[in-house]
């Protein structure tokens, strides 16, 4: 498959995933597709690849928001991308399960 078209899919699953937070409320995604659009509105190209990594490696959501700056910068996440989804993540942090 193409990267254009590994590109486009990847736009819709997170435009789907939009859609469906807007219409049932963002409990419904699964932290993959919460930390995807964080991350796409971070300027992320690849928000689905990059949020399925950084969730391998810190296991959930709860575990990015607790893990040192450094270890997620090393992971591959920007300083930007670091701070826009842990300011974002941080006011949601009651709704996400361990």
């Amino acid at each position: 498959m193409s990267r254009k078209v590994l590109l486009k899919a990847e736009s819709y699953l997170i435009n789907d995933a939009i859609t469906r937070a807007v219409e049932s409320g963002v409990a419904q995604l699964s932290e993959v597709e919460l930390l995807a659009i964080l991350l796409r509105t971070a300027g992320e190209r690849r928000p689905q690849r990059k949020a399925v990594t950084l969730l391998r490696a810190f296991a959930s959501l709860r575990g990015l928001l607790t893990a040192e700056a450094g270890a997620v910068l090393a992971v591959g996440m920007t300083r930007l991308q670091f701070a826009t989804c842990t300011r974002r993540l941080s006011s949601r942090a009651g709704t996400i399960s361990n």
